[in-house]
């Protein structure tokens, strides 16, 4: 007898009608740094970890006010949450510098002209300008926001560097691309004790392995906009600390491993 392969055979036909499939879900790669609905950070209140954050005021007039998913400001100056445990140093501090330019134009040596530091709970610490020695050529307002009247009546440089390095001592330093920072303060930090979000490799992931902005990093994990128009060193320094808080056991564990 001529078989016809073009057909099952009846035995064929009724083992599949017996036979139940279960569906195989497809495996895919997980970063385990990177977690589901990231870019879900500023709903729900902001609420990590059992804190209820709020982040984002601007007490200077220019700055850009975020907008929640209500598109209300997220919070205003005077609705800052005043108790012990936000306004509180703490051990953990996120750290942002505004920098001008001084020197000869082919140098472009560049100095500190604004310095913001804030907690872990994104509440100010330290927002000051910094009075230049040298003659400033380039106040790069257009980035920075700063003006000559800004830095008229400032205080000195080594008064705040002062202040700064007090404040670093014992604590956890958070911030993106912490070297320029802690290079125009000429201040160091024990290795260990910092959390860069520019370094932290999983973050890479979203510029194609290169070093990622804080720009960047902030819209695609915490949803939201910020230096879109001038610089604020607080709006900075807030959006580094909320990063470092969402994958703070990473982080730490990168570090630690670093030493």
């Amino acid at each position: 007898m001529q078989l016809d392969h073009h057909k099952p055979s009846c035995n064929w036909r009724r083992l599949q009608k017996a036979r139940t499939y279960k569906k195989i879900p497809k495996k895919t790669k997980k970063n385990p740094f990177i977690r589901p609905n990231q870019n879900k950070a500023l709903e729900d209140n902001l609420e990590i970890k059992g804190y209820p954050e709020v982040f984002f005021s601007f007490s200077k007039p220019g700055f850009l006010r975020q907008k929640s998913p209500s598109n209300k400001p997220i919070i205003e100056p005077e609705k800052e949450i005043k108790n012990t445990q936000k306004t509180r140093i703490g051990r953990y501090i996120a750290l942002d510098c505004e920098m001008v330019q001084v020197g000869p134009c082919d140098r472009k040596d560049r100095v500190l002209a604004r310095i913001s530091i804030v907690n872990y709970h994104g509440n100010i610490i330290l927002d000051t300008f910094v009075k230049p020695k040298e003659r400033v050529i380039d106040y790069k307002t257009w980035i920075s926001g700063i003006t000559h009247s800004d830095l008229e009546n400032a205080p000195s440089f080594e008064e705040v560097q002062k202040k700064v390095s007090d404040l670093l001592k014992n604590r956890i330093l958070v911030g993106h691309a912490v070297k320029n920072d802690l290079d125009v303060l000429f201040l160091s930090h024990p290795r260990k004790d910092i959390r860069d979000t520019s370094r932290f490799r999983p973050f890479k992931t979203y510029s194609k392995g290169r070093t990622p902005s804080l720009k960047r990093l902030a819209k695609e994990i915490l949803n939201i906009t910020i230096q879109d128009n001038t610089h604020s060193s607080v709006e900075d320094a807030r959006a580094a600390m909320l990063l470092y808080r969402h994958y703070k056991p990473e982080m730490d564990r990168v570090s630690f491993a670093m030493g």
